[in-house]
């Protein structure tokens, strides 16, 4: 009987673990999401060619 007891509040307490656990990945989820994350925002992305001088650099660089 006293191990039932001790059952609701160790649950309980895990759900609460999970939630915060779960609440803190959730800027992951959103960025991940196929409507409204990265995904999205990048169709309507456009790179074109840009030259860009930086003082100390004396060989050719490429950025992809």
């Amino acid at each position: 009987m006293r191990k039932r007891a001790l059952i609701a509040p160790i649950v309980g307490v895990l759900i609460v673990v999970i939630i915060v656990v779960l609440g803190s990945f959730s800027p992951l989820i959103s960025i991940l999401n196929p409507s409204t994350g990265v995904i999205q925002n990048t169709r309507n992305l456009v790179i074109g060619n840009e030259s860009i001088s930086l003082p100390g650099i004396t060989g050719k660089v490429v950025v992809v």
